[in-house]
């Protein structure tokens, strides 16, 4: 792994029991070989396409969570003041990972702003400040609406710029156009 300049490695097996599957899978990290998670999964063996589909989902899920925490980790034991772009939008991100809540979004923000003070170009913090203002005009959060849209509209409108066919931004464009009642343009964004 260190070879290939991998941080982490993925363990798994598969075994076949009955009219069961059993999947064992575990991800540790290249460099220390300690164990990050590992889960057993089990499901009935009715159709091999959807169990794949099924389990790929769940991993792929478990695996974003898990990196970002222990990524969080690492960034944490560091001094702030030597945070990057990229290291303020990951704790941005492990941010709005947890309970949803107006003081954890205002914390993302706060992490996704210095990252875009470090990086006027960060479109991951362009697109994380949008998709939490949005959250906040749909779920009542909002302490000012218009400046909120507005600032969410130009960056999407910034990030779309450079990637036209991103499907987290063109999502949220979407809703925030429902939210404008702009529904042509809406539905527009979500195809």
């Amino acid at each position: 792994a260190r070879e290939l300049g991998l941080c982490y490695v993925v363990h798994g097996s598969i075994r076949m029991i009955r009219d069961r599957v059993a999947l064992n899978v575990q991800l540790a990290s290249a460099a220390s070989g300690v164990l990050v998670w590992a889960e057993r999964f089990q499901t009935v063996a009715h159709d091999l396409a959807s169990i794949h589909d099924e389990i790929t989902g769940r991993l792929v899920r478990i695996f974003s969570m898990k990196l970002i925490e222990d990524v969080d980790r690492q960034i944490a034991g560091m001094d702030p003041l030597g945070w990057t772009s990229d290291e303020l939008v990951m704790r941005g991100r492990r941010q709005i990972s947890r309970s949803i809540s107006a003081s954890n979004r205002a914390l993302a923000i706060g992490y996704f702003q210095r990252a875009l003070d470090k990086n006027a170009d960060c479109r991951d913090a362009k697109i994380g400040i949008a998709g939490i203002l949005i959250g906040n005009l749909l779920d009542g959060w909002s302490g000012d609406t218009e400046a909120d849209r507005s600032r969410a509209e130009v960056l999407l409108a910034q990030f779309l710029e450079d990637d036209a066919d991103n499907a987290m931004a063109q999502t949220y464009m979407g809703m925030l156009r429902r939210l404008q009642g702009r529904l042509e343009d809406s539905r527009s964004a979500f195809e």
